[in-house]
């Protein structure tokens, strides 16, 4: 009787067990499909971003010639307004580059082998040895996922951060070229 008594309480001890993980693995999904979304979104502001500036430099070609000699003359000006363009492209492309590692790094964690499993499953003496290894296997892909989330979340970060100094440093780019050149 005793004995029963402690199977049952341990059969429910791992079955809260069990729930408990399986609420964290599918936290963890959450998070990464939601992850993966900012990044596409991240994605579509940098092509309209680099589809923008090239439309600019399309535009400001025929006044860039036209204006040869003003430019000679505002060298300082035109180097500045060079040289916060370049950075600001090299932050896009950073940016782009940080955003494409983060879509790139591996989906989730994979929960088990089911005909591996199975074959487990077989050989366990009860089902509380079965609870054990369904835990063990939430655990181990719920650590993983975390790992490969924060990841993600941190390279997204990078960046978002390399895109708002890349506008931020091509407002100043337009800016200077709109009031010197």
């Amino acid at each position: 009787m005793v004995n029963q008594n402690s199977d049952d309480l341990d059969k429910s001890f791992y079955s809260r067990l069990n729930d408990y993980y399986k609420y964290l693995y599918e936290e963890e999904k959450e998070i990464t499909s939601y992850l993966n979304d900012k990044a596409k979104t991240y994605l579509i502001f940098l092509t309209f971003t680099f589809t923008s500036i090239l439309g600019a430099v399309k535009i400001f070609q025929p006044i860039i010639s036209i204006n040869q000699t003003e430019l000679v003359e505002n060298t300082l000006i035109t180097n500045i307004v060079l040289f916060s363009f370049g950075i600001s492209f090299f932050s896009f492309m950073i940016s782009f580059v940080f955003t494409i590692l983060a879509l790139r790094l591996r989906k989730y964690e994979m929960l088990y082998d089911a005909e591996h499993f199975y074959e487990k499953a077989l050989l366990m003496r009860n089902e509380n040895e079965l609870l054990q290894s369904i835990i063990s296997n939430y655990v181990v892909s719920t650590k993983r996922d975390f790992e490969v989330n924060e990841r993600r979340a941190s390279l997204l970060y990078n960046a978002l951060d390399s895109y708002i100094i890349g506008l931020i440093l091509l407002v100043i780019s337009a800016t200077l070229y709109v009031i010197f050149l």
